[in-house]
């Protein structure tokens, strides 16, 4: 980053990493504290999240897709990306959620 991007990226950070087996997996990157004393040292924790369900959320639920596998909650439809076949016909209606957001979904 530093050779490449010219930034001066220096501190200690939390890196989630979010899996799925059939779509890949999410970085998240959360700086945790900035040391200005220390500017060369990166000091990183890895959290790995193992087989994370990928849901598509969408404001409206206008596919073929099987309604039995459909979630609704607070107004919105969540599907499990599992369940699609083809994720690209409908990436364009929503956005991926994963994490935290997922148990909300759930319960």
């Amino acid at each position: 980053l530093i050779k490449i991007y010219k930034m001066n990226i220096y501190g200690y950070f939390k890196v989630h990493i979010y899996s799925n087996k059939n779509y890949g997996n999410i970085l998240e990157i959360e700086k945790k504290y900035l040391d200005d004393f220390m500017h060369d040292i990166i000091d990183l924790k890895l959290v790995i999240h193992e087989n994370t369900p990928f849901y598509l959320e969408m404001d409206d639920y206008i596919f073929p897709l099987k309604k039995d596998k459909l979630i609704i909650k607070n107004k919105k439809y969540y599907l499990n990306l599992d369940d699609i076949d083809d994720i690209i016909k409908y990436i364009e209606y929503g956005k991926i959620v994963y994490k935290k957001r997922y148990e909300d979904i759930l319960e």
